[in-house]
């Protein structure tokens, strides 16, 4: 026969595995605990798990400081580089957080809930099997059960928010390190020099064959100071070769005043506005100087003309 426990309350015999008695319901204490006892423990972890916070994406980015602030840090360089000096200064604070999470003993807030999850969870299930019986008692431990569910539903937003925070800085990191640096002026207007350099071509193809209107069109879609004046050097050459042409025709037939006459009109005009742009165009300038002296050198002395030299530029 088995062992039987007497009730205080009815004087009822029950069996001892039974926690409430069979004839007025009252709960015995077995191995020292109560269903009070139990109950208070399982309030205790039930409490922990209604401390877990109301998550944001912000607060996914705080608790994993010791991850996302070193990537943070690194997007921010990137930036730096690549963009603008100012974003060393995020970039900074950034890296002094990452610093002070690496000491700092801050809690584990889903690891924590985990744990407390578990024996939550392994507490209810012992709660059920043993008082399942008592009305009250399994009317309460429903309305905990339905408690925990809507403070669990918290953890699994946190968790979601947890992973697209890593996304985020994942999508941050590979956008920093491939976005492109920011060009200085210099490289800018070297770039705009290469892009435009084809053009000098163009305009070598359309003055051969004498199309000065077209070879001047050619400037207004150019931006490069330096293709402009490049340009421009080009075609007052030619059209001062033209006009040094036209004056030898002019000598060859012994029509010595209308050579000198129009070796007389022809100036080289300058365009150039700074040094750079002057050493450009100074050598169109001295080729025109040798072509015009060449032509006056040929002249008798009666019809030579006075030729600008280097220094007149």
């Amino acid at each position: 026969m088995s062992s039987m426990v007497k009730c205080k309350e009815c004087g009822g015999l029950n069996s001892a595995s039974t926690r409430i008695c069979e004839f007025c319901g009252n709960v015995f204490s077995v191995d020292g605990k109560t269903l009070v006892d139990e109950l208070a423990e399982l309030n205790q972890t039930f409490d922990k798990l209604k401390s877990f916070p109301n998550p944001g994406i912000l607060d996914s980015f705080k608790n994993n400081a010791k991850f996302s602030m070193p990537v943070l840090t690194l997007v921010s360089l990137f930036l730096t580089y690549k963009i603008n000096g100012l974003f060393s200064i995020p970039s900074l604070i950034f890296l002094i957080t990452a610093i002070r999470s690496l000491f700092s003993k801050k809690q584990n807030l889903l690891g924590d809930f985990k744990s407390d999850k578990l024996m939550f969870t392994a507490q209810l299930a012992s709660l059920y099997g043993l008082y399942s019986k008592d009305p009250t008692t399994n009317a309460r431990l429903i309305q905990i059960e339905k408690e925990f569910k809507n403070i669990n539903g918290l953890y699994k937003k946190s968790k979601s928010f947890e992973l697209i925070a890593y996304i985020i800085l994942l999508v941050l990191f590979i956008g920093a390190y491939l976005v492109p640096a920011t060009k200085s002026e210099a490289e800018k207007v070297k770039d705009t020099i290469l892009s435009e350099s084809s053009y000098l071509n163009v305009t070598d193809s359309l003055l051969s064959n004498g199309n000065f209107v077209a070879a001047k069109d050619l400037i207004k879609n150019l931006s490069s100071n330096e293709i402009i004046i490049e340009i421009k050097s080009k075609i007052q050459y030619a059209e001062l070769e033209s006009k040094i042409k036209s004056a030898e025709i002019k000598m060859n037939s012994k029509d010595y005043d209308s050579a000198k006459i129009e070796l007389e009109t022809l100036l080289w005009k300058k365009n150039a506005t700074d040094i750079e742009l002057e050493i450009i165009e100074e050598k169109y300038y001295k080729d025109y100087i040798q072509l015009k002296s060449n032509l006056n050198d040929r002249l008798p002395d009666a019809y030579k003309v006075k030729v600008e030299s280097e220094i007149d530029y």
